[in-house]
């Protein structure tokens, strides 16, 4: 292509660009109700912003299905109360970000599957970003993700008691298991995995993230105080984890005595592949609860291997034979796939890594002090071994590059939330 043309295409680009900047409007919804944001959002066009002025008010069954920003007036100012499984639906879109900033959120009741907050459209289309809110929650979920990859949880607030997850990452889009892994730099455009970073959360004791089927997931530069992170693996759902990537992150626990002090283990990992690495990491073991892991890695190997095979590979062979004893079991701990592998459908062994970890829950090496392998479900032994299905001594991952810090999709130079120093539970 010579120079003219190039200089063509991009003027362009750029007048579509002019144009589309041009046209967007700002709409003053009347009120924050659902009604008056409903038909404000029916009326918009793509890439409007909506305001929602201050006040308190009560969603349930809203939408939002085209690309605009739902902005209000700021954390403590729209107050929302969320009523109804779902209450907000958000849906991804084939061209252009959705973005949700400028709330405080409250759920209660209905217990850990009454989840308010989904998060839905396919797995291709363009980012929803949720910035700048605060989100309260008592014995009840919070986030339904139906979509592998996608969102991005940046600069928000998250108050729960001990057994209100904020997140449910569960697809049913099994395409990101015969799709090579996004780790790291293989994320090319920041859209394949969900990242959630830059965020408080305070309580949530029982997992504030289940990573679940299909998913892919980044943890990064969040504040965790009393909670941590869990996952499902093929064992537990019918797809399983994908690949997470834990790091620098805070985990804190600051005393023993409270219910929310009891936290079963800050990560918790059950399926596929991973890294944990440069995470300050408080020892959860006290007087109140008893000595806990830090870390718990689980293959229900024996529990499960009553005879029935797991099934076949997407190319129709059956990697593992029928019966207990069986190792790899199908994507276990330390499984990845690859299109550029020609045996076992593509599916090979790709160890988890913890590296470079401090404070009183990290060993001398970076690793997790607490390491708990296998226990209720019975003996891992010959399933998850160190050196070929983990590493838990300060090994790094050759290769693993991180993905561009802070999120370059996220609004830079806009006011962030500052997370409080001393954050209590809203009930």
């Amino acid at each position: 292509m010579n120079k003219n043309k190039r200089k063509e295409l991009c003027a362009l680009f750029l007048s579509a660009l002019f144009v589309v900047e041009a046209q967007a409007s700002v709409i003053k919804a009347v009120s924050c109700s659902k009604t008056d944001v409903q038909s404000s959002l029916d009326s918009a066009s793509a890439g409007d912003t909506i305001m929602v002025p201050a006040g308190n008010c009560s969603w349930t069954s809203m939408t939002v299905n085209k690309v605009i920003t739902l902005q209000g007036s700021g954390p403590d100012q729209t107050n929302i109360t969320l009523s109804g499984d779902p209450s907000l639906t958000i849906t991804k879109q084939p061209s252009g970000i959705i973005k949700l900033q400028g709330f405080t959120f409250t759920a209660s009741g209905g217990g850990s599957m009454n989840q308010p907050i989904v998060i839905d459209g396919a797995w291709s289309a363009q980012p929803i970003i949720i910035q700048n809110n605060v989100f309260n929650q008592k014995d009840n979920g919070l986030f339904h993700v139906k979509v592998p990859g996608g969102m991005i949880f940046t600069h928000n607030i998250s108050n729960g008691g001990w057994d209100d997850g904020a997140f449910a990452i569960k697809s049913e889009d099994s395409s990101s298991w015969s799709k090579a892994d996004s780790m790291g730099n293989n994320d090319k455009n920041g859209t394949l995995n969900n990242y959630i970073e830059d965020n408080t959360f305070y309580g949530h004791s029982n997992g504030i993230i289940d990573m679940d089927d299909n998913s892919r997931v980044v943890i990064r530069h969040n504040i965790f105080s009393y909670g941590g992170v869990n996952s499902h693996g093929m064992d537990t759902s019918p797809h399983g984890l994908r690949h997470f990537e834990i790091y620098e992150n805070n985990f804190q626990h600051p005393e023993y005595s409270s219910q929310l002090a009891n936290v079963n283990w800050l990560i918790w990992i059950r399926g596929g592949t991973g890294v944990i690495f440069n995470n300050s990491i408080d020892q959860i073991s006290g007087g109140t609860w008893g000595k806990k892991p830090e870390g718990k890695f689980d293959i229900r190997a024996e529990e499960d291997g009553s005879g029935a095979s797991y099934g076949t590979y997407k190319d129709g062979r059956a990697w593992l034979s029928s019966g207990k004893g069986n190792y790899p079991r199908q994507r276990q701990l330390g499984i990845n796939w690859s299109p550029l592998v020609n045996t076992n459908g593509g599916y090979f062994i790709d160890p988890i890594y913890i590296w470079g970890n401090t404070g009183s829950g990290a060993n001398n090496s970076g690793g997790l002090l607490g390491f708990e392998n296998g226990g209720a479900w019975g003996s891992q032994t010959g399933y998850f071994v160190s050196g070929r299905d983990y590493y838990n001594d300060g090994t790094v991952k050759s290769g693993y590059t991180p993905y561009s810090y802070p999120h370059p999709l996220t609004l830079s130079g806009t006011s962030q939330l500052v997370p409080p120093t001393n954050l209590k539970v809203t009930p």
